[in-house]
């Protein structure tokens, strides 16, 4: 089974969706402003590890691909 990684991100200029669990809030992360702190191999899904919510503050947090192209959401 084939995970997406950040650099796939990258290759096709999607967005990393990350969204807070416990209050909802999702923000869409454009590939120029992913933190190089987090390394290209990483799976999409895990990449939400790396993020804090701004809103209330949670580390519970999730992530996936979102491709503007074909408006459709994935690795959630």
């Amino acid at each position: 089974m084939y995970m997406e990684t950040v650099q796939d991100i990258c290759d096709r200029n999607a967005h990393l969706e990350v969204r807070c669990v416990p209050c909802t809030r999702s923000v869409d992360i454009p590939p120029s402003l992913i933190p190089g702190r987090i390394p290209r191999d990483l799976p999409i899904q895990l990449a939400a590890a790396h993020f804090v919510c701004s809103g209330c503050g949670g580390r519970q947090l999730v992530s996936a691909l979102w491709d503007y192209r074909t408006a459709k959401g994935r690795g959630r």
